[in-house]
């Protein structure tokens, strides 16, 4: 690799330990204070630079992740979701596992990856939860009748991965998702972790994956007919 290059991945290192100690004070004053919007703004903020310089230096289990815990806090920010002393809990441990992912012989093993995915799936939880609030809230807009607010609701948890060819016949990924949303009410991770190398990448060729949570009252054969023109097989409930 470029020595250049090294340099600014040595540098998004020692920047990265200073964005999560300061994620982690600022998480200790939320317990403290769990109405002080500048505290969730600072959080957000170094989840994003987190994020951003995860996916430019090659951290990329560190910019997926980040991305899905950047989602519940977009939720806070928004006022779909609230403060609480599991989400503070929750997001300590995963302060915790962003040191660990950062050391990047450690981020190989087969424990971290257990480790990584079962906290993923606590924060696709509370993303749950925010994605039915913003449901009940798009409900009671629409019909103007808070007794129908979550009649018939359901959520699903969705996991798509594409074909790798799936772009060559013409396949608009962006509007099937676009699609999804119009059913209901949805909070989406992509998946980067087999994105190559800029030279490696080939134009043609798929290489993301979603984990949606969508929460709607449409049925379940309305979810599949979405993507009737991208299964493989056919989807279990």
């Amino acid at each position: 690799m470029d020595n250049n290059f090294e340099q600014f991945r040595k540098r998004f290192k020692e920047e990265a330990f200073d964005h999560i100690v300061d994620m982690e004070e600022a998480l200790l004053e939320l317990e403290k204070n769990p109405l002080q919007n500048d505290l969730v703004e600072k959080i957000f903020r170094a989840m994003h630079s987190l994020k951003g310089g995860g996916g430019m230096f090659g951290f990329d289990k560190i910019s997926e992740f980040t991305h899905d815990l950047e989602t519940i806090y977009d939720l806070v920010r928004r006022g779909d979701l609230e403060v609480s002393d599991e989400l503070i809990s929750l997001t300590l441990k995963s302060v915790d596992l962003l040191r660990v992912l950062l050391d990047e012989k450690k981020s190989e093993s087969v424990e971290i990856d257990i480790r990584t995915k079962a906290v993923k799936q606590e924060i696709a939880v509370f993303a749950g939860e925010g994605a039915k609030k913003i449901t009940s809230q798009v409900g009671m807009e629409s019909e103007g009748n808070p007794q129908s607010e979550g009649n018939g609701m359901v959520t699903y948890f969705i996991h798509f991965t594409p074909g790798p060819d799936v772009l060559e016949n013409g396949t608009k990924l962006l509007y099937l998702l676009d699609e999804l949303a119009s059913l209901g009410a949805v909070v989406t991770f992509p998946g980067t972790g087999k994105v190559p190398y800029f030279q490696d990448v080939e134009p043609t060729k798929c290489y993301l994956h979603w984990d949606i949570i969508l929460s709607t009252s449409s049925s379940f054969q309305e979810i599949c007919d979405v993507f009737i023109f991208v299964e493989e097989y056919p989807p279990q409930q």
